[in-house]
């Protein structure tokens, strides 16, 4: 996923449920993210810049030096998408709540992914080490 209309690759979408069939809600979630997921990448992207700013101005300020040369250079939440790759994707309860998760591995933080927790189609959660 190099930009939030061109998806690249394929992923697998696990589901919850049990042996014998997927949980009807995760279906019908699964089902609905193939319409919404452009417009969720492109609500992210904003989050995934806030997230990119303080390695950044880290990096400027000499507190990671040697990040300063390989850190991606983004001024502004579209131009996230170049340094981001999907992860995974997944759907299933978190607290008991129907939830979707999409992971992103980002070239400004090679050690962790981050997910973006969505639940009714509203970021709830971007979490660094999913």
């Amino acid at each position: 996923m190099r930009r939030p209309d061109a998806a690249k690759g394929t992923l697998k979408l696990p589901l919850s449920g049990d042996r014998a069939r997927p949980d009807a809600i995760s279906v019908r979630l699964a089902h609905q993210l193939c319409a919404r997921l452009p417009e969720l990448l492109s609500q992210r992207q904003t989050s995934l810049f806030e997230h990119y700013l303080p390695y950044r101005d880290a990096a400027y300020t000499g507190a990671l030096p040697d990040e300063r040369k390989r850190l991606p250079e983004i001024t502004s939440p579209a131009g996230v998408w170049p340094s981001v790759s999907p992860a995974h994707i997944l759907i299933e309860p978190m607290d008991g709540i129907p939830t979707i998760e999409i992971a992103f591995a980002v070239a400004w933080d090679e050690e962790h992914t981050v997910g973006a927790r969505i639940r009714d189609w509203r970021l709830i959660e971007l979490c660094g080490s999913v």
